[in-house]
């Protein structure tokens, strides 16, 4: 062997102890960031306040109903399927906030190892695939903390979209997969059905490059389609599709722009290294492309309904993480270090100025507490109860009278409507209430509560409780 040759082994195999090193560095500062968004889900606090109501509908999906009427106290504009999985499972015992949490959990995961997946698929080294799934569990954690292993659907039906979209990569053009791989995606869409830029970019693809497949697709598509609709028409009659696509939205455009300004600009960079690169050859990895693209903008468009938060733009990650997979693939060992090292500096960053993983623990067991207390207060009150935390009331054993989101929105945008609950708050219907911050309200909700409530109950939490005068 010459010196060379002996040289250039010991750089490769530096090379890989380094990148092996950078890999573990990413797992850490990755953790520190998962722990900070997701340690509250041991304890007995609401990770947001939409996962009661969640935890109400998966109950409903067993004994009760799961759409209801328009003017009825509360609605769901989710498709059924998560709530039937967790609403089932929690029949054999569990709480369903607590099993919500773990599946969503799980999901994330699943969301990365196909990422894991799919950049393997083009050839990108295993260190190198596993840095970018590492990497984005912990550039998630970060923006979007209120959806790391929280009761709520959407990391779930991510799980289930990528999927189908590495089922469809692994096995194309396989006639019979591709039909599969349509039902997996229309799956997830039964857990959520906004994710539309997975699907969109496949039939886009296979508009340019296989009609025959685009003829197959769009029939599988529609055929399942229709099952689907046909079922739930049979389940639930006309309340879930009137609930699912009828319920009025208010919307904020500059908010979404504003929003898409912060959480897409550190994008830019990845984005400018991919072009860099140039196009992939392989037509496969437009398809990726074009899943960017949509995700973008749907994302951007979904940001300006209220209500809709960075979680709109959970697609456009997972497909900046892959696109940051693809610029990176068929590098030397050198110059694979050096990517990782990008990779784990912004990421170390952003960790290191998260709070220490024992101040949060010690924050949440005093959260709790804190909680709890206001939890016995709720629960003591003997009669109907209003939480703008939906977990609050859910885990006082109190019936699903007020949703935090749906019912405000009726409340802003229909006089009737409106009409009909201040005339409830006049009348003393709740035992309690829950609120944030009462201004946030119309003014004739405001002057009934002030007229016929007294503030009660001091809490550090923020929260403001008023029983009847």
């Amino acid at each position: 062997m010459t010196e060379i040759s002996i040289n250039e082994t010991a750089s490769r195999n530096a090379a890989g102890w380094a990148a092996a090193v950078l890999l573990a560095l990413l797992a850490l500062f990755a953790g520190i960031a998962l722990f900070h968004a997701g340690a509250g889900a041991f304890f007995r606090v609401p990770q947001n306040f939409l996962e009661g109501w969640n935890a109400y509908l998966a109950h409903a999906a067993y004994d009760g109903a799961l759409y209801l009427p328009y003017d009825a106290p509360v609605a769901n504009n989710y498709p059924p399927l998560s709530y039937y999985l967790i609403g089932g499972l929690a029949q054999w015992g569990g709480d369903p906030i607590y099993i919500g949490r773990f599946i969503s959990g799980a999901a994330l995961i699943t969301v990365a190892l196909n990422i894991y997946a799919i950049l393997r698929m083009f050839e990108v080294d295993r260190l190198t695939a596993a840095g970018v799934g590492i990497a984005f569990l912990g550039f998630v954690a970060i923006p979007m903390k209120q959806f790391i292993a929280t009761n709520e659907p959407q990391w779930l039906a991510h799980a289930v979209m990528m999927s189908g979209l590495t089922g469809f990569l692994r096995t194309y053009p396989r006639r019979a997969a591709m039909v599969g791989c349509a039902f997996i995606m229309l799956a997830a869409g039964l857990i959520k059905h906004n994710l539309l830029p997975v699907p969109l970019a496949v039939t886009l693809w296979l508009l340019l490059y296989d009609r025959p497949g685009l003829r197959l697709w769009i029939a599988a598509c529609a055929a399942g389609g229709a099952a689907v609709a046909t079922l739930l028409w049979g389940l639930h009659g006309r309340a879930a599709f009137d609930s699912i696509f009828l319920l009025e939205r208010q919307y904020q455009p500059l908010y979404a722009v504003n929003a898409a300004y912060q959480l897409v600009l550190p994008t830019l960079p990845v984005l400018a290294l991919f072009v860099a690169r140039g196009m992939p050859a392989d037509r496969r990895a437009r398809l990726l492309v074009f899943y960017a693209v949509f995700a973008l903008v749907w994302g951007i468009y979904t940001m300006s309904a209220v209500g809709v938060i960075q979680n709109a733009l959970m697609d456009f990650y997972i497909a900046i993480a892959l696109l940051t997979g693809l610029s990176m693939r068929r590098l030397t060992e050198a110059t694979r270090v050096y990517a990782l090292v990008a990779i784990a500096l912004p990421l170390a960053v952003l960790a290191s100025n998260l709070p220490k993983p024992h101040r949060v623990w010690q924050s949440l067991q005093q959260h709790e507490a804190e909680f709890k207390r206001d939890e016995a207060a709720v629960r003591a009150a003997g009669g109907p109860a209003m939480c703008l935390t939906s977990t609050l009331c859910y885990w006082a054993e109190k019936s699903f009278e007020y949703d935090p989101f749906n019912t405000k929105v009726k409340l802003e945008l229909d006089p009737a409507y409106r009409e009909m609950f201040v005339r409830k708050i006049r009348d003393k219907y709740f035992a309690i209430i829950q609120l944030y911050k009462l201004t946030d309200f119309p003014p004739d909700f405001v002057d009934a509560v002030n007229k016929n409530y007294v503030s009660f109950h001091p809490t550090d939490t923020g929260w403001e409780y008023y029983r009847p005068r």
